[in-house]
């Protein structure tokens, strides 16, 4: 029987409810979005339907592209080192089965309800063609181009499934080798904007390239695009049909001096004088804490976001001296010093030319720095998330949190000692993360602010036009810092109640993120829209950025009440069942 692994899988997957569900799911997500957006256009009235079904069109594309890229991090990144951690991989290689049939098998099985799910979006994308504005090249080649990323995104996250064994490792580099190919490689480009000049027309190696040049004018490119990313996709494939039979054999694991866990908090002399003392005070803490491959990814988090925000920084002297004036920005070359009026208090602020501000802004040191910004923020989320699920997940696999019950430990020093953990590993990384993603957004308001005085002629600038509208442009950066610290929190806590309901590690944080963050960021932004309309009618939009960070940090708030409440309730039945 030809490929018998794959025909079982694709049996076992085509009988299971959650297919049919899940094709359910993105058809009625994809209605919603779709009707939302034309809710919208009604409600603002005087617009061609063609502008919403550009619209409709680009927001499922986008949806679906994102859909497609993580794929490969939450289902194919840990489907064969979960076969090495239970041991099942090896019995597979008795029989007379090559590492083709079983990575091929895996592949069927995992992209069967992926690429079900992604056939559901495509005839709402159809929609577009009733209402105008959107070219039948454009839609075919966007449909081909999704379908491309899926497979090159499962075929990514096989290679190296194949490689690992740890699933917090292999989905953690799953996720580095996807950010690479969709953000790295395309800046090496030579001939494309904003290339930095390494290599000539390696951005074509990249999904982002072929999903961003599918209309008829960009055809060539986009045809040898989708050629070389296949391409890639089957490198993978046969990277993991060659690894799978030579990697599924447990290693010899040694413990001893410089071997197995230690103490990762920031420096070996913290880790010798705390860790007998953290030990008897909490020992849930103690024993998350000694988790090294945590403790690097720390440090190197650190080092990662002290090095963007350096780069931040340096973007303001990229400049010295009088600077041209940038085309398509607001500003003069001369580097002169402008007086603003700040609610009748005269205040002598900026020092550098406007000039010089636009060109730093918009400089490549700083858009490098802001992109990195951005990055480190959604991989703080992605490894905290990840390392939560994962505790509780392997936790109740191992009989840890069994015999952690048996002890005098209570449900609530658990959960109270993991969050002393959270604080002591997480807490570093993320104010320096909060410190960058205010300073880059704060380089901008300055930008802006700057060439706002030069477009009144170096005149004072009356408080009553821009005052308020400064104050609220920084009252909405700190509003958005602490709701995404907020943010942090809800995904801790969903994470929590996740693994504890969850039997495995990916679905664990699919769940985590589908509620914590996908569905309340699909509600505020459908909320989001009626506001612009309501206050564009009104003449108030400057304040929609503060309401709109407003109506975040309320969200949050209720869902760390609720999932702190399912979370608590759900470990006392897990307890109790493991229990009895």
């Amino acid at each position: 029987m030809l490929l018998p692994i794959a025909i079982r899988e694709l049996r076992v997957s085509a009988r299971n409810k959650a297919t049919h569900r899940l094709r359910l799911y993105f058809a009625v997500g994809a209605v919603a979005v779709g009707g939302g957006i034309g809710l919208l256009f009604s409600m603002s009235g005087g617009i061609p339907g063609s502008q919403a079904g550009i619209l409709i069109f680009g927001a499922l594309k986008w949806i679906a592209f994102v859909f497609a890229c993580a794929a490969g991090v939450f289902l194919t990144a840990d489907c064969l080192s979960e076969e090495k951690r239970e041991g099942t991989l090896g019995l597979l290689f008795l029989t007379d089965l090559r590492g083709h049939d079983v990575v091929l098998g895996k592949l069927l099985a995992t992209s069967l309800r992926t690429f079900y799910s992604l056939l559901a979006i495509f005839p709402v994308m159809a929609l577009s063609f009733v209402l105008g504005g959107v070219a039948a090249e454009d839609f075919q080649h966007s449909l081909l181009s999704l379908c491309n990323t899926l497979f090159f995104s499962l075929a990514l996250g096989m290679a190296v499934s194949a490689m690992s064994r740890d699933p917090h490792k292999a989905m953690t580099a799953a996720l580095a080798a996807m950010a690479v190919f969709l953000f790295v490689i395309p800046g090496l480009d030579t001939t494309g904007p904003g290339g930095i000049g390494v290599m000539p027309r390696i951005a074509l190696l990249s999904p982002l390239f072929a999903i961003t040049h599918t209309g008829s004018y960009h055809a060539a490119d986009f045809w040898l695009s989708m050629i070389e990313v296949n391409v890639a996709g089957w490198l993978f494939l046969g990277i993991a049909s060659w690894l799978t039979p030579k990697t599924w054999h447990e290693k010899n694991v040694r413990y001893g001096p410089g071997k197995g866990w230690r103490i990762p908090l920031f420096g070996a002399a913290a880790a010798r004088s705390g860790g007998r003392k953290l030990a008897e005070e909490n020992p849930v803490c103690w024993i998350i804490s000694r988790d090294r491959w945590t403790s690097m990814l720390a440090r190197l988090a650190l080092l990662l976001v002290f090095a963007v925000l350096a780069l931040s920084l340096a973007s303001l002297f990229q400049h010295r001296g009088p600077a041209a004036p940038v085309p398509g920005t607001i500003g003069t070359a001369a580097s002169t010093t402008t007086t603003i009026s700040l609610g009748g208090t005269t205040t002598t602020t900026v020092s550098l030319g406007v000039g010089r501000v636009s060109v730093m802004a918009e400089s490549t040191l700083f858009a490098i720095a802001s992109t990195c910004a951005g990055l480190l923020s959604l991989a703080l989320e992605f490894w905290l998330a990840s390392h939560v699920c994962r505790f509780y997940v392997d936790g109740k696999r191992s009989g840890f949190l069994e015999l952690m019950m048996v002890t005098p430990t209570t449900r609530a020093d658990i959960l109270a000692g993991h969050w002393l953990a959270l604080r002591r590993l997480f807490l570093a990384p993320v104010l320096a993360q909060l410190l960058l993603t205010l300073t880059c957004q704060g380089i901008r308001v300055w930008a802006v602010y700057s060439a706002a005085a030069a477009a009144q002629g170096g005149k004072t600038i009356p408080a009553a036009s821009n005052f308020d509208a400064e104050v609220l442009q920084i009252t909405g950066l700190v509003l958005g810092a602490v709701a995404w610290f907020i943010g942090l929190i809800t995904l801790a806590w969903f994470s929590i109640w996740m693994g504890i309901t969850s039997k495995k590690i990916p679905v664990a944080m699919l769940k985590t993120f589908w509620y914590a963050k996908i569905l309340p960021g699909f509600g505020i932004s459908f909320c989001s829209g009626i506001l612009l309309v309501m206050l564009m009618t009104n003449g108030s939009l400057w304040l929609l950025p503060v309401v709109i960070q407003l109506i975040w940090i309320g969200v949050n708030l209720a869902l760390i009440a609720l999932a702190r409440r399912r979370a608590q309730d759900a470990f006392s039945k897990w307890s109790n069942l493991a229990a009895a």
